[in-house]
């Protein structure tokens, strides 16, 4: 009996400490204020794709119909379909050089309609590549891995 006792005692208290830490007054989180709600800057599905046009400093290219399949293609279109920005850097902005946008890196229409997105400078400080619509005079930040999946030279696109 004398050693059931503080078997018990143990027992209870411990019972008593989990119920309190599961069930007692809960403290405030301590995270920040939340993000803005991520703007939405291409929102096709993959399989809506069926033509997508790059425009670079060096060349001009065009995928469809079964070049879509191709591996480094399929790649692409799984990353920037849906595409949201990470931020939006500012909104009427006169100089476009500062971003890299004034001679964009890459210009990309896809279904060969509507405003193609123009992706210029990177910031290595944020990992984000700098992007507007043409036309706009917004600016906003898109995911760094992108530019993985985009062509640095015709041929990383063309049939082997």
């Amino acid at each position: 009996m004398k050693r059931i006792f503080p078997t018990m005692s143990a027992v209870i208290l411990f019972v008593a400490l989990l119920g309190l830490v599961l069930y007692g007054p809960q403290r405030p989180s301590r995270v920040g204020p939340a993000a803005p709600p991520a703007e939405q800057l291409v929102s096709l599905r993959q399989e809506e794709i069926k033509r997508i046009e790059i425009v670079a400093p060096t060349f001009a290219l065009t995928v469809e119909k079964a070049g879509l399949q191709q591996a480094a293609v399929a790649a692409f279109r799984e990353h920037c379909c849906p595409l949201a920005a990470t931020q939006k850097v500012a909104e009427h902005v006169a100089d476009l050089a500062q971003y890299g946008l004034a001679k964009p890196q890459w210009r990309i229409r896809l279904n060969g309609q509507g405003p193609a997105l123009e992706i210029g400078a990177l910031n290595p400080a944020v990992k984000g590549y700098y992007a507007r619509w043409s036309g706009s005079e917004t600016v906003y930040l898109i995911d760094s891995s992108l530019g993985t999946y985009l062509p640095r030279h015709k041929q990383d696109w063309l049939k082997q």
